[in-house]
């Protein structure tokens, strides 16, 4: 990512496939955070839906509630994920497996995502337990939540990215 892109968005949080099952899941996950989310860390929060094509974004009836506190948008499924990511200090990941998480981590981005992995490999599972272990991974929403809330962002990362667990991952998951 390019050093002088603009932050506008303090999250952005990543849907995934919208089918009706997933639908309600990020449904209650998003107002839960526009509900319990620190106001005064969190002004701002874009919400990328999956693309279903250029044009239609992958919503699919998802209903959010609002909160004058928070500054919400919807983004453009024209814009790429690498714009939104960039554009964003930390990005959420409601849906994995994703591989949205690998390109974050590639980009060193911050990210925290839900583990919603059902049946993780053998050499996956090290990694899973290691992202759990720094405060990544969480198996519910309210962990995730309470774990915005209650870390300074910045520092809490420089920690993960300097950790050999990370290190592994890139060499193990993405070439690096």
């Amino acid at each position: 990512l390019k050093e002088n892109i603009k932050i506008k968005f303090d999250l952005l949080i990543v849907l995934g496939k919208p089918d009706v099952e997933k639908v309600k899941k990020y449904e209650n996950f998003l107002n839960m955070a526009i509900r319990k989310l620190d106001k005064d860390k969190y002004r701002s929060i874009l919400i990328r839906p999956r693309p279903v094509s250029k044009f239609f974004n992958g919503l699919g009836g998802l209903k959010l509630i609002r909160n004058p506190s928070f500054r919400t948008e919807i983004d453009s499924p024209k814009n790429s994920i690498v714009h939104s990511t960039a554009i964003s200090r930390i990005n959420v990941i409601i849906y994995t497996p994703a591989t949205n998480l690998y390109e974050c981590a590639i980009v060193k981005k911050p990210f925290i995502a839900l583990d919603l992995y059902e049946n993780p490999s053998e050499i996956f599972r090290k990694h899973l337990e290691f992202f759990h272990r720094v405060g990544v991974m969480h198996k519910d929403s309210k962990s995730l939540i309470n774990f915005l809330n209650n870390r300074d962002i910045d520092s809490w990362w420089k920690h993960v990215v300097s950790q050999k667990g990370y290190s592994n991952f890139l060499t193990e998951f993405c070439g690096q």
